[in-house]
């Protein structure tokens, strides 16, 4: 074997093979080569000797990351052993034990599969169907709770509820979070740590019962008491009486037990005032007040934390109940990864001869990418190693470790190798720091930000370029910098939105600069932190004249080819599923115009002209129903209704995947996306991809109804990358996550969206470390709770008195922990992205910022600033680094959209700013022309409303006596809208006064009665209008929901919009106002709606369905203006002042940039069904 093209680290690496052997590879080192090498040198003769080390290769047990690596890493060996003359152990190669540890886990289970009473034929179940088993398990464990009325399971769902919310607090998503975690370790659910609960609600409160009287007693004492005085004197005696009621009540409660009521409890605890620090300062007694501050402070965290335990206690139950049932559904003879590694474990621990049998047969056991391994992969490789672990090898980069969210934990990297090099003396520890990729200039930046202390320090293994880019002339970089960098720094009221376009633009700005240099667009890549806003960069660079492919994310299920196969699915399944079928002929692949729906909506009877069900006139509509439509429009629906025909036959005849294949064939689809260049071609992936799913299902038996709700269901729960199709000519760029681009390598890399590494506090969190696994969770608080609830922790910090308790501190440190980790992996995909490049560098970093540039809490961007020492102040810099020339460096402060009018009119009619004016009042923008041809929400439901006649009403139960409780009968609709129009004027002068206030939240804990009252003013009510009204806005005041709404940066009442729903010559507007919107800089915009009327009755799903037109408009509209994610709640104003525990007076609907395509069609499905 010829080693001379080796480096000399190399050659250690490939010739060490008889000591433990730990090398890190550095980026771009040319690891798989030396692996490859290393496995082919054991099985050569060495020296005159006739031997190898290897008498076989079935003696090597070699395993890396994904099954790609794995069958790259194969086939390499495979043809080196040809090339070396190894004919006969090239022919074993495919049944050599190469594979990723999942598969050598699944080999290991199946050799002794009767020993170990498995089920030797078991299969391994796709994670994604995994998740859909999950699902199914976590539903029915919430349903036995409620069979059983399991009262602690059914708090925790109460106080936490149940499905995904905006915080990640929900409970499905905090059991797969301890499942995660505690499986992942060896000792699984038995690794879970939790503290001891030290105190008990009753002794807690006695202990604020007695400060209270206390306080009382010091109050007796003042002699000319102010107003503030007094309000705290009367609040203190309120709290007393509601507290000694709640002790007569629960004389003897636990947190643990069943009937304690965490809400009653928080309610009455935090009832009693906190008190300013300055309250009484000058005064005698200040010493007492200090006291009370403090004690109540102490008290507070010690129910926060006794409350949070008792909660993740429950937690821990209720997934451990989720597993056994996960289990059980799946069954012994399906396996996904975690089963596989934990069997495998257990196997070798529990049957030595196993792991006995496995150290004799492998002499060369090597472990790539040992960076993102965890604590049971590791239990795996130490039971096969040899005594005196010679058959070792691991590689790995601790520095691109990126998979934390997948549970890679990079300590178990770091320990491993502490472990081996204190049990083996003369174990090797090689590094590979030469760079085979790389420009010297890429490297230079990458040397000059990693090995400073903020980033890797001492610990960086510094790369040598040794890549022959290095002795090319490029005449692109004769002059320019290879490396640029731009820093966004968003300053209101310009928002998130304007900055990611901005950077957008720059990159394709730069691209076009390398274009007009003789580049190839196919040498481009963008690599993106998170695919949120894909769509943003890929209508940049074809503004900019670039076609774009998105080659890695998990987007699929997101793309519009992907909703168009679910679709064409329901069709094959139900012809007259209209929705549906709208869908499908208004796409692409029909285009089927909007006279032609008003034509299939509506048929004539007795000569009058009614409206009918789509799908009736698309099956059975007559010629003479369409005479009024073009040639070209008749060609078009004939057409389709002979190919939507002839696919529902063929679904039939020869199954679905053959039926749609000939569909998109007779309809020139496939065709028309072959001459459509990038996106043609992306697009035609994503349908191949699809069909290959839906073909899995159909084989299985699956007929079409079943396997639209199989392919649903696995588009749900997965997290797929796009399918995409091999071309000799693909001059496009590449938009991928940088996750997505490990392993890989691009001539020309600009960088955006980074992770920065931040962390908010959470009431939630789960942490494994060192085979324990620790949870934190903290009660759900109201907003007035949690404001008291921070104001005392605050004090506590300042206070020099005071010693948390071991349980408080070590929860904290779980906090700062995971915070920790969290900036550390954002430090390494940083890393993994810099040094995907080989020629240039693009580096794009967007902040939301403050008037003084302090970065302090902005994470990685603050690590950046500090080693790069760029100034706020000039625009264009120079910064050296060591390369051939400084990188060049631009510093954009964006502080007034409108300034950059003139670089932004190319895409005006895509995207609508929305921001407050100067005069802190904001609206949708509108266009300046007049347009007929508008509808709105309120039309459109008046006209659905009209359609309904024919549906039955659903009816109710109702005894005497229950109308009175619901509604009053005898108010009249005049009443009852004037009612309506009360609230809403009331409603609007409350937001516009606390737009103003520069505390929002403390002006409305500040309000009163008195305040209500000055609402009402000029409203000419009568006696029981008013105090219906009265009831209603006080109990607005107290709503979570008006806190939220205060708590926007930016907000405003009665807001227009005018969007536009189509580009054709017809174009259609959607219009309406917004009774209240709140807008926050990380681009989410939060909108309320007040409603009047409605029933108790109505059960929640006909509540949410009832105004989810409404809210589909008000979120098209929001979305349309650049905002990635929009939240709005309904308030039901009849009931505010009747419910406020079981969320009848509300309704929430969240969406995000991803629904926009889902939300206009939804729109334009409605306005159809009412031309």
């Amino acid at each position: 074997m010829n080693l001379e093209t080796a480096t000399p680290q190399q050659r250690e690496v490939i010739t060490t093979l008889d000591k433990p052997l730990m090398v890190a590879a550095g980026a771009g080192s040319g690891k798989t080569f030396t692996l490859t090498q290393r496995v082919v040198y054991a099985l050569l003769p060495q020296g005159s000797s006739d031997s190898s080390y290897l008498r076989s290769i079935d003696e090597v047990l070699a395993t890396t990351f994904t099954k790609k690596a794995a069958g790259e890493l194969k086939s390499r060996i495979k043809n080196q052993l040809l090339a070396e003359g190894l004919v006969s152990e090239a022919l074993k190669t495919d049944d050599a034990w190469v594979s990723t540890m999942h598969g050598i886990c699944s080999r290991i289970l199946r050799e002794n599969a009767f020993l170990l009473n498995l089920d030797p034929a078991f299969e391994i179940i796709a994670e994604e169907d995994a998740r859909v088993l999950m699902e199914q398990a976590f539903e029915s464990v919430v349903n036995q709770a409620r069979k059983e009325n399991d009262r602690a399971l059914l708090d925790l769902l109460d106080v936490y509820s149940i499905r995904a919310n905006s915080n990640g607090t929900a409970v499905f998503e905090m059991c797969n979070a301890v499942i995660d975690k505690a499986l992942a370790t060896r000792k699984g659910f038995a690794s879970i740590n939790l503290p001891k609960i030290g105190c008990k609600p009753n002794l807690v409160l006695r202990q604020m019962l007695e400060l209270g009287e206390s306080f009382v007693d010091v109050a007796n004492e003042w002699i000319k008491p102010n107003a503030t005085d007094l309000k705290n004197l009367q609040a203190i005696e309120d709290a007393l009486a509601i507290t000694q009621l709640y002790l007569t009540d629960n004389p003897n409660l636990s947190f643990t037990e069943t009937e304690f009521d965490s809400k009653q409890f928080l309610q009455v605890f935090y009832s009693f005032p906190k008190t300013s620090p300055k309250f009484r300062m000058k005064k005698e007694d200040a010493y007492f007040f200090e006291d009370y501050r403090l004690t109540y402070a102490t008290l507070s965290a010690q129910v926060n934390q006794a409350i949070g335990t008792h909660y993740a206690q429950v937690l821990v139950r209720f997934a451990s109940l989720v597993y056994e049932c996960f289990q059980a559904l799946k069954g012994s003879s399906l396996l996904d990864n975690t089963d596989q590694l934990r069997k495998a474990v257990w196997a070798l621990e529990t049957y030595p001869e196993i792991a006995q049998a496995l150290r004799e047969r492998f002499n060369l056991v090597m472990i790539d990418e040992f960076q993102d391994t965890d604590q049971l992969q590791v239990a795996l490789l130490e039971n096969i190693l040899h005594e005196d672990g010679s058959n070792v090898c691991t590689v790995g980069d601790a520095q691109q470790s990126i998979y934390r969210f997948r549970g890679a934990d990079v300590s178990v990297f770091h320990e491993f190798r502490d472990y081996v090099g204190t049990r083996f003396n003369n174990a090797r520890f090689v590094n590979l720091p030469d760079n085979f990729r790389s420009h010297k200039d890429i490297l230079s930046f990458v040397d000059f930000v990693f090995s400073a202390p903020q980033f890797f320090g001492e610990k960086f293994l510094s790369l040598n370029p040794r890549s022959a880019i290095n002795d090319e002339f490029d005449p692109v970089f004769a002059h320019e910098p290879r490396i640029i960098m731009q820093v966004i720094d968003v300053q209101k009221p310009a928002v998130v939105a304007d900055a990611r376009r901005r950077a957008a633009q720059e990159i394709a700005q730069h691209f076009s600069k390398l274009r007009d240099r003789g580049v190839s667009p196919d040498e481009m890549v963008i690599l993106l932190g998170s695919m949120s806003n894909v769509g943003c960069y890929a209508d940049a660079l074809q503004e900019a004249g670039f076609e774009s492919i998105i080659t890695g994310g998990s987007v699929f299920s997101k793309a519009e080819e992907i909703e168009l196969m679910c679709n064409l699915l329901r069709v094959c399944a139900n012809p007259f599923d209209s929705l549906a079928l709208y869908t499908v002929l208004s796409s692409d692949m029909f285009a089927v115009s909007d006279a032609t729906f008003l034509a299939l909506a509506t048929t004539e009877e007795e000569g009058r002209i009614k409206k009918q069900d789509i799908a009736l006139g698309f099956m059975y509509g007559t010629d003479d129903m369409f005479i009024s439509l073009s040639l070209l429009e008749r060609d078009t629906l004939h057409h389709a209704r002979a190919c939507i025909d002839k696919l529902c036959q063929e679904s039939i005849g020869v199954g679905v995947v053959r039926a749609l294949k000939h569909l998109f064939v007779s309809t020139g689809y496939f065709s028309r996306l072959e001459q459509s260049g990038a996106q043609g071609l992306a697009t035609a992936g994503n349908i191949y991809k699809a069909l290959d799913m839906i073909s899995e299902f159909e084989t299985s038996g699956m007929g079409a109804s079943q396997i639209i709700d199989a392919f649903s269901a696995r588009l749900a729960a997965s997290k797929e990358a796009p399918g995409v199709l091999s071309t000799t000519s693909s001059s496009f760029v590449k938009i991928m996550t940088v996750h997505a681009s490990k392993g890989l390598e691009f001539p020309h890399v600009a960088l955006s969206e980074l992770n920065a590494g931040t962390v908010n506090e959470e009431l939630f969190c789960v942490e494994a470390n060192q085979g324990i696994t620790q949870i934190s969770l903290k009660p759900k608080l109201s907003s007035a709770q949690k404001k008291i609830s921070d104001e005392l922790k605050a004090l506590l910090v300042e206070s020099e008195n005071y010693q948390p308790q071991d349980d408080e501190l070590s929860f904290v440190a779980l906090h700062q922990r995971r915070a920790k980790k969290e900036l550390e992996e954002a430090k390494r995909l940083l890393y993994v992205a810099l040094t995907r490049a080989s020629k240039s560098l693009f580096l794009n970093c967007t902040v939301g910022g403050n008037a003084s540039f302090d970065y302090s809490k902005k994470g990685i961007i603050y690590d950046l600033k500090t080693v790069l020492g760029w100034n706020n102040d000039d625009e264009f810099q120079r910064i050296s680094y060591g390369g051939t020339m400084p990188l060049s460096f631009r510093f954009i402060a964006l502080k007034d959209v409108s300034e950059q009018a003139d670089e932004k009119t190319t895409i005006q009619e895509e995207y609508y700013e929305l921001y407050p004016a100067s005069s802190q009042t904001s609206s949708l923008s509108v266009y300046e022309n007049a347009c007929s041809n508008t509808v709105s929400y309120s039309s459109l439901a008046k006209k659905l409303e009209s359609n309904r006649h024919d549906k039955r009403q659903p009816s109710y139960q109702l005894h005497e006596g229950d109308f009175d409780s619901i509604f009053n009968l005898s108010e009249s609709r005049d009443e009852a809208l004037e009612f309506g129009r009360g609230f809403h004027r009331c409603a609007q002068k409350l937001v516009l006064e606390a737009r103003n206030q520069e505390d929002r939240l403390g002006w409305l804990l500040s309000l009163d009665e008195a305040y209500v009252t000055h609402l009402q003013r000029n409203l000419d009510f009568s006696h029981h209008l008013q105090n219906r009204l009265q009831q209603a806005l006080e109990a607005w005041l107290s709503r979570d929901v008006l806190n939220k709404l205060l708590a926007c940066e930016f907000i405003d009442a009665e807001v227009p919009f005018m969007v536009s729903l189509s580009a054709d010559e017809d174009e259609i507007f959607l219009e309406g106002e917004i009774d209240a919107l709140g807008i926050n800089s990380n681009e989410e915009a939060f909108f309320v709606d007040y409603k009047t009327g409605g029933s108790l009755l109505e059960t929640a799903e006909e509540v949410y369905q009832k105004h989810l037109l409404q809210a589909q408009c008000y979120a098209y509209a929001l979305l349309r203006e650049g905002f990635s994610r929009v939240v709005g709640t309904f308030i039901r104003v009849d009931f505010l002042a009747q419910d406020s525990e079981t969320g009848a007076d509300s309704v929430s609907y969240s969406f995000d940039k991803s629904d926009t395509s889902k939300l206009k069609k939804a729109v334009l499905a409605a306005y159809a069904m009412c031309s």
